[in-house]
This record gives C-alpha cells, sequence and structure tokens, in this order.
C-alpha cells in the first residue's frame, strides 16, 4: 500500500504497457508530435498530493477534521478578538491561520515556537485514504486483471467471447475518466457554466498558497474539491460515480479492438474518454498499445464482449481520436505516434 506523497493521475500500473524500456514512455505534446520525449513513470504524470485531503479544504468530513485538527486538542484559538468555537471554523479560517492566537488551559499563551509547530503538524496530518483506497481496489489489481484480458484474447479468431470481469472493467473505465489531467467531460461543462456565473476562473490563487500547484484559480480549486468528494464516495461504493458505474455494468458491454497490423495503439493524459461522431457518443480506453476498449449498447444482453481485430488504417483513426482528445500529451511505446 503505496503511503507516496506523489499521486499519479495517470496510473503508473496503467501506463507500464506503454514502456519501451524499463520504466521510459514516449510522451509527445499533442502539438508537437514529431517531438518524442522520454519520461519515466515514477516522477511524471502526477502531482505532489493531489488525493490528499488537508486542512482548509472544503470536502473535510468531520473525521477529517479531528485527524487533521488533532494538535489543536486543548488549546483555544482566537482570530480577530473572537474564539473560534468548532472544528469545522478551523477549517473555514485555517487560511488566516498567521493571524490566529493560540492559547493553553488558563489562558497562557502559546509562545511563537510552539505554534509554529502545531502548524507544522497540522500541515502533516494529511488524509490520504483516497489514495490509499485506490491502491487497494484498483491499481494493486490492474496487472492479474490486464493479464486476463490478454489470455482470453491470446490467438483467439472470435468475433465474440463471454463477459469477464465486467464490473471491475467498467468500475476502472469509468474512475480512469474522472481520476485523468482533465477529469471528466460533464464536470468540464458544470464548471465551465458556473464560470460564466460567477468569475471565478478569474480569481489567481498565489503559487505558495496553492493546495496543489496545478490548481491555479478559484475555479480549478473548487472542482478539484469536488472531484476529491465525488472520488472518495466512489471508492466507497456510493455517490455519482459509483451509480454512473453501476449504469454501465448493467445497460451497456465491451467491444475489445485489437490491432492485427503494424501500428500499435497509443493512450494519452486523458486515457479513458467520451468523444462526439456521427451524432452517438462513444466511451474508448487503450488497454495496451495492442488492445483498445469501445464501451457500447447491450440492446440484446447476451452476456457477451465483441472481439474485432482493426487494421492499421483503423488503429489510426482511434489514434487521432486519441489525439484529439488529449489535454497537453500522448503517451506511445515508439517514437513515434504513427
Amino acid at each position: 500500500m503505496s503511503e507516496s506523497k506523489y499521486h499519479h493521475l495517470i496510473p503508473k500500473t496503467y501506463l507500464k504497457s506503454w514502456c519501451f524500456s524499463g520504466m521510459s514512455v514516449y510522451s509527445f505534446n499533442k502539438a508537437e508530435l514529431s517531438k518524442p520525449v522520454v519520461k519515466n513513470l515514477k516522477n511524471n504524470f502526477g502531482e505532489n498530493n493531489y488525493h490528499s485531503i488537508k486542512a482548509g479544504m472544503p470536502c473535510c468530513t468531520e473525521e477529517d477534521l479531528i485527524k487533521i485538527f488533532e494538535p489543536l486538542k486543548n488549546t483555544k484559538v482566537v482570530l480577530d478578538g473572537k474564539e473560534l468555537e468548532s472544528l469545522y471554523e478551523y477549517n473555514r479560517y485555517y487560511y488566516d491561520f498567521e493571524n490566529w492566537e493560540l492559547f493553553y488551559p488558563e489562558n497562557v499563551r502559546v509562545p511563537k515556537a510552539e505554534v509554529n509547530k502545531i502548524n507544522d503538524n497540522i500541515e502533516n496530518n494529511k488524509v490520504l485514504d483516497i489514495e490509499k483506497l485506490w491502491n487497494v481496489k484498483y491499481e494493486n489489481g490492474w496487472n492479474s486483471l490486464l493479464q486476463f484480458i490478454e489470455q482470453k484474447l491470446k490467438g483467439t479468431a472470435d468475433q465474440e467471447i463471454d463477459e469477464f470481469y465486467k464490473g471491475k472493467l467498467m468500475k476502472f473505465i469509468v474512475s480512469l475518466n474522472w481520476r485523468s489531467f482533465i477529469s471528466n467531460e460533464s464536470l468540464r461543462e458544470s464548471f465551465s457554466f458556473i464560470n460564466t456565473l460567477v468569475d471565478l476562473k478569474d480569481i489567481e490563487i498565489p503559487f505558495d498558497e496553492r493546495n496543489v500547484k496545478r490548481n491555479k484559480t478559484a475555479s480549478d480549486e473548487m472542482k478539484h474539491n469536488y472531484l476529491l468528494k465525488l472520488f472518495r464516495s466512489f471508492l466507497n461504493d456510493e455517490g455519482l460515480m459509483y451509480d454512473i458505474a453501476k449504469g454501465y455494468i448493467k445497460n451497456l458491454t465491451l467491444r475489445l479492438l485489437i490491432s492485427s497490423g503494424d501500428i500499435q495503439f497509443i493512450t494519452s493524459d486523458n486515457p479513458s474518454f467520451l468523444y462526439k461522431e456521427n451524432d452517438r457518443i462513444h466511451h474508448i480506453m487503450p488497454v495496451t498499445p495492442q488492445i483498445l476498449i469501445s464501451v457500447e449498447k447491450d440492446s440484446l444482453h447476451r452476456g457477451k464482449y465483441c472481439v474485432e481485430h482493426i487494421p492499421d488504417d483503423e488503429v489510426e483513426r482511434f489514434n487521432l481520436i486519441i489525439i484529439n482528445n488529449a489535454d497537453e500529451f500522448v503517451i506511445s511505446r515508439n517514437a513515434s505516434v504513427h
């Protein structure tokens, strides 16, 4: 179980299939596809503490606050002459900690050096259950699930096979759609609409005050907090994301596309996504350089997955779709995306 502070938004275990040597992949800025950059999975495609819950974040639960503000137990907090009386007030006004006055029982002021120590302890009291649960429920099981997929498809000429691990696959597909760098399409559209009503995107957060460095504006920060709340609920088998996954499991099936030529599938910083083509909404996710999953309607409920071996021109078509739906970069096992 990982305790690392560096959280991969694109799971390292997923990206390993695109490694050409050790833990290295070729990365391409989508605007400069002719210039490959070698990147190591260990320290790329993520951000420090992206899924950590910390002091001052609106998504904190009461249980989170008890852990985070434990260093203030038996301490009185005063701000602008008024005592803060609850953990929720501590969290609400944590941004102004430098102006807090701390007192031991009997109104003995806490020395400055001790205040700094308390603040350091609060900063270190991060809640890590999102990343821990992700590792246990999804990350740690991906390799064995991938091996099972490859074994089922190895050498098969069948056009369909019996469904297997449908719940696990659908949940992984849905979770990766929300977990990635730009997250779910509906979430982005919702915050775009909110930004037309309130100019949160124009409120810039100073670099040293950001909870995560990626969140440059108040809109980014709000979206991140909402995403953490949704993702945490999903990992506890509840909430919007979990309902979407259940809908996928109940109403949809999978088409497994296999590259039959020399060209391989690429992936991106948005590996599981919805896109529109011919007035229909599609959802795809590259699984390996040889395999891509397309989520399909399951109107007959036959309990089957379709299997299709596709030629190079079809692989290239899907790779172009992947490029067009990437946020900033695409990833390949080869030094070219073609």
